[in-house]
Parts: C-alpha cells; sequence; structure tokens
C-alpha cells in the first residue's frame, strides 16, 4: 500500500479535479496530506466556478465521484464553496440515466457522508419514498434471476461488485440480504481458478478489485473457502496484476501497467486494510464530521439592467446618493408593487434605486384582441340588422334571446 502510494503521488502531482479515484484511494489509506486536500479543493472550486456549479447535464456519476472524493478528505459536499453538489443526487430520473451504474454510485456517495438529500419528486405509485429507498429499490428491480447484476446479458462481476458494495449499508432489509447473498454466491461461481475475476471474456485487475472491496463491505473474508479458488484468494488473484519495479497494477495480465487499474487496485488494498485495523471498509455507512469551505475565488457580477419578480419586472435606474448593502431585499415604495431584489458590486460605491412597472401587456396582443374584438362587432350590427328586419316572423322568446346574444356580443 505504501509503496502503491509513491507512485499514485509520482503520477497525480498537484491533486487536481478529475483525479478523484486517485483521491479516494490514497484517503482511505490516510495519505492525503492537508496541502494536498486545499490543492485539490482550490482546483475543483475553480471547475464549479467555471461551469457555474453544474457538472454535467447527462452523467450523473461526476457528482457521485466528486462527493466520495470530498467526503473521503472531510469536507461537506453540501456546502462547499457555496454549492450543494449532494442536491443533484435527488433528482432520481436523471441519476438512473446511467442506469444500474448511475444508481449504485449515487447511492455510495450519499453515504460516504452520511448526507440528507431532499427529493423533489418524492412519490411514486406505491406512496411518499426517500432517494435512498428509490435506488435500492431500482437496483433490486435490475437483479438477474439466478443472482447478480449486469450492463449486459451475462452476470458481470464488476458491476455485482458495485452494486453489491451500494447496497451494504441496508442488510437489515430481508430482500436486500436476500440480493446480495444471490449476488455473492454468483461471484464465487465465476472465479477464476487463479483467484481473479474476468469482466466481457478478459480477467483483468479492475473487476477483481471491485470484488474484495464487496467483500469487506459484506464482511466477507478473503480467506472464506467459497472464494479460494486451488488455493488462490481473491488478494493472490489481485496481486497477479501487481507490478515490483513499477511499483503499480495493469489492466490486464499482458499490458503495462496505468493509472486507473492502479487506482481501483488501491482502493481494494486500502478497503482490506482498513477492515483489518478498524473494522470498517473504504465505503463503509457513516457520518463524519465535515468541514465546510467557503469560496476563495471572488466571482464577478455580471451588471444587470432589470432585476424581476415572479408577477412583475422593474427597470433599475442607478445614481450616486443612497449606500445599499450587497444582495439586499428591500421593502416596497411608492415606485413598485412587489419586492425587489438588487446585485451590487462588491466596493461599487453608492446606488439609489428606482423601480417602475413595466407594462404587463404586449403591444401586438392587444393590437390583435382589439381587431377580434371589432370584428366581433361588426358581425352583431349586421346580423342584429338582418334580425331585426324580419322581426315580424319572430316570436317573442326567440327575440329575446337573440338579443341576449348581442349583448354579450357588443359587450366584449
Amino acid at each position: 500500500m505504501n509503496k502503491v502510494a509513491t507512485y499514485q503521488k509520482k503520477k497525480m502531482g498537484t491533486p487536481s479535479f478529475g483525479e478523484e479515484w486517485t483521491i479516494i484511494s490514497l484517503a482511505a489509506a490516510n495519505k492525503v496530506t492537508k496541502t494536498e486536500k486545499e490543492q485539490y479543493a482550490k482546483s475543483l472550486e475553480k471547475k464549479l466556478v467555471s461551469c457555474d456549479g453544474e457538472l454535467s447535464k447527462t452523467k450523473y456519476t461526476e457528482y457521485s465521484r466528486v462527493v466520495i472524493a470530498l467526503s473521503s478528505i472531510g469536507y461537506d459536499a453540501t456546502k462547499f464553496c457555496g454549492y450543494n453538489l449532494v442536491a443533484p443526487l435527488g433528482e432520481y430520473d436523471n441519476v438512473v440515466k446511467q442506469g444500474i451504474n448511475g444508481a449504485a454510485y449515487a447511492l455510495i456517495a450519499l453515504d460516504s457522508g452520511g448526507y440528507k438529500v431532499s427529493d423533489p419528486d418524492n412519490y411514486d405509485y406505491q406512496g411518499k419514498k426517500s432517494i435512498r429507498d428509490k435506488l435500492v429499490n431500482s437496483l433490486l428491480r435490475n437483479k438477474l434471476k439466478k443472482g447478480g447484476w449486469t450492463m449486459g446479458k451475462k452476470v458481470d462481476p464488476d458491476i455485482t461488485a458495485i452494486v453489491i458494495q451500494a447496497l451494504a449499508p441496508y442488510l437489515k432489509d430481508k430482500e436486500v440480504k436476500r440480493a446480495v447473498d444471490q449476488g455473492l454466491t454468483r461471484l464465487c461461481q465465476i472465479q477464476n481458478k487463479d483467484g481473479d475475476f474476468s469482466s466481457y471474456g478478459k480477467a483483468n485487475c479492475e473487476s477483481t478489485a471491485q470484488v474484495i472491496i464487496a467483500m469487506t463491505m459484506t464482511g466477507v473474508k478473503v480467506s472464506d473457502p467459497a472464494f479460494i479458488k486451488k488455493g488462490n484468494t481473491v488478494l493472490d488473484g489481485l496481486m497477479k496484476y501487481y507490478v515490483k519495479d513499477k511499483k503499480a497494477f495493469k489492466h490486464l495480465e499482458n499490458t503495462l501497467v496505468n493509472r486507473m487499474s492502479t487506482d481501483q487496485a488501491m482502493c481494494a488494498i486500502a478497503s482490506y486494510y482498513m477492515k483489518q485495523k478498524t473494522g470498517k471498509s473504504i465505503y463503509s455507512k457513516k457520518k463524519i464530521k465535515k468541514k465546510k469551505r467557503k469560496s476563495t475565488i471572488k466571482k464577478k457580477h455580471k451588471k444587470k439592467e432589470e432585476a424581476t419578480t415572479k408577477k412583475i419586472i422593474y427597470k433599475v435606474e442607478t445614481t450616486k446618493h443612497k449606500k445599499l448593502p450587497n444582495r439586499k431585499k428591500h421593502k416596497k415604495d411608492k415606485h413598485a408593487l412587489d419586492k425587489y431584489l438588487v446585485t451590487t458590486k462588491k466596493g461599487g460605491g453608492a446606488k439609489d434605486i428606482i423601480a417602475q412597472e413595466k407594462d404587463k401587456k404586449e403591444p401586438a396582443a392587444q393590437k390583435r384582441r382589439q381587431t377580434i374584438r371589432n370584428v366581433a362587432i361588426g358581425v352583431g350590427v349586421v346580423s342584429g340588422v338582418v334580425l331585426l328586419a324580419g322581426g315580424g316572423y319572430i316570436g317573442f322568446r326567440r327575440r329575446e334571446k337573440i338579443a341576449a346574444w348581442l349583448k354579450n356580443i357588443f359587450s366584449r
């Protein structure tokens, strides 16, 4: 673990956005310094400012990965430099767009810091459910009949292990425990003779690493006979991909070392180490003391010509008479019918606010309505003349109804 940490730090250099899995694995091994934590935080803040807090419109695993990373180094992901990075994980429909993978990592992220998140659409056909309930149920629904999970047709050790990691904190639920036990049984059945695992027909480092994490989170020992094939444990299978002179891991047996394989292997080794030392593993459900981080970047405020409310739009004019604090709600005055919000630049000097109501009716729409009304009146007049001319042939009640109709036309 110490040797791999040396390789990771050398390759990572200054921690920055995009290095989340390296940060997560190093944090689990207790190898991240205060300086490195601050460097990563600054880089992430710059990224958030540049994208206005929206890491992705479609890939919500971006939020999951960042939330897990922040939690691993002690930051509160709900109050990070003015951004709540946990909130998007409450949007169930967006989270599950990436399928099983999206739901599993969202659940892991929420539990990485014991986060509470409001679900904007927390009702379904069975009644009110939390986002956690929805995610758990989603994973259970996608279980294969014989156990395990996949994003293809056959059971996949990589996806199965990740889902087991996500469901591990919910084993008190009978249905969850049954699904997890079936998943672990399937993993035993598809384990290779060297102790490692194959995904899509190829034995690889990452799938083996994910299984080790799943085992540590569910309390299954590496020495469990069910996970030993021809004398080889899962750890033996993982070490098959370790290159001693490079102090790193490779993806396949006949390939070169790479950072992704090394990061995933480090997560597994660190999780195994934590289990021996503390009884917990890398993603164990916990509520940690998270520190808030205030913004260190001075955000540039764009000059706004209009301030808006739900009902009224106001034009704002500025003079140099009255000093107003930054972002303050002002009370009603003789110019305004509602409250309005004004954003001023810090140190921008004194400003006086004059709010004027804007005409809610558009000229074009008014013109169309007036034309329709003129046509209606014209039709009414012509009809009235015709009907009155033939009044002798129309009964009293009939004339009464026509008169009421004409009155209605003219009043529009």
